[in-house]
């Protein structure tokens, strides 16, 4: 809410989703696609960090966005 407030003010607004077990942000402002995480940029695949806010209906707020969690069957009990 403290960013979309931001955004309302004509600031440029940036969040990041760093929630890799259950990342929100998917949920709440949803993406048209997603070409980059920021999983992508950690692990250098991409190297250019301005490739990866994805804009928003929200005007002047972007998201980089966390990847889909993925389960794997061997870790479930």
């Amino acid at each position: 809410m403290i960013a979309i407030a931001a955004a309302k003010r004509n600031l440029k607004t940036v969040i990041i989703d760093a929630d890799l077990e259950a990342p929100s942000l998917l949920h709440l402002l949803k993406p048209k696609y997603i070409d980059l995480t920021w999983i992508d940029f950690l692990e250098e695949i991409e190297k250019d960090i301005s490739k990866l806010p994805i804009k928003t209906s929200i005007p002047n707020l972007d998201v980089i966005y966390s990847p889909t969690p993925r389960v794997d069957r061997k870790s479930v009990v």
